[in-house]
């Protein structure tokens, strides 16, 4: 694949943050076959880190015999950024030990690696590629138990539109049953805003009776503005989210709307218990 970017010189390596330097590794990665061409980690510190102190060698006209060990002493900064960068890639299974290399003979004692499935897909989307893995890192947080099963494996493949629908669409059926199925004017199944808006308005049966008319307006409000900015454009297939990140924040969007119903469930039950 062409390099979305170039391979950073020794001043970009320290400087870039560890996830961006990552991704220019693993672009490199695959750029040179995906891993399977080289002994292992530490060689490519090792590797890397002597063309950085040889460039700045040159640089400064004056050029020493120098072999990988001696570079990573005089380059530690460069080494340690390279080895953090490499440790987030294993983190966010991009790459993995490779045990096929790890079990020969001639690999023994290195530490063999290859780029993962997962790698190679994120690697496939240039740029785009590091707002994938940071939104997937977003919902690796605990999910309300109510979404977390049902979207587990769209946040492990990346589908995160996908995941945003489904979150919804589990918030409005929770919705509709907490409610009671409620029916439209001309007996249709409520859907949507007017699904929210029946259910949360003033006197509606997921109201709170003991709060201000402000408060059940602003809570109305919320669940309707998740279905009039998200669901609605979810809902037709030509809208898509161009980044990754944002739906991955409706998606924890849902997720705080699915513990407001939690709120709301346990106060109904309160209700029905003292009557």
């Amino acid at each position: 694949m062409a390099m979305p970017a170039p391979w950073p010189d020794g001043t970009e390596i320290i400087e870039l943050p560890v996830d961006e330097l990552g991704m220019r590794i693993l672009w490199y990665l695959v750029d040179q076959g995906g891993g399977r061409k080289s002994r292992g980690r530490q060689d490519f510190i090792e590797e890397k880190t002597l063309a950085v102190h040889k460039a700045r060698q040159q640089s400064a006209r004056r050029m020493t015999a120098m072999y990988s060990y001696e570079a990573l002493r005089a380059e530690p900064d460069v080494a340690r950024a390279l080895s953090e960068a490499w440790e987030w890639l294993a983190t966010e299974e991009l790459i993995a030990v490779d045990a096929v290399a790890r079990g020969v003979s001639e690999q023994a004692g290195t530490d063999p690696f290859f780029v993962t499935r997962w790698g190679t897909e994120v690697a496939a989307e240039g740029d785009k590629g590091l707002d994938i893995t940071r939104a997937r890192r977003r919902l690796g947080l605990e999910l309300h138990p109510g979404l977390k099963h049902l979207l587990a494996k769209l946040v492990r493949v990346g589908a995160f539109e996908q995941a945003a629908f489904t979150a919804l669409r589990e918030i409005e059926q929770r919705v509709r049953t907490m409610a009671g199925e409620p029916k439209g004017k001309t007996g249709g199944t409520l859907r949507g805003e007017p699904l929210m808006t029946e259910a949360f308005k003033i006197g509606g049966v997921l109201a709170d009776p003991e709060a201000e008319p402000a408060e059940q307006q602003g809570q109305m409000n919320l669940f309707k503005g998740a279905f009039a900015a998200f669901r609605n454009a979810l809902g037709h297939t030509s809208i898509e989210f161009d980044d990754p990140i944002e739906a991955a924040e409706v998606v924890l969007f849902a997720d705080l709307l699915m513990r407001q119903l939690d709120h709301v469930e346990n106060r109904l039950a309160q209700t029905a218990g003292r009557e």
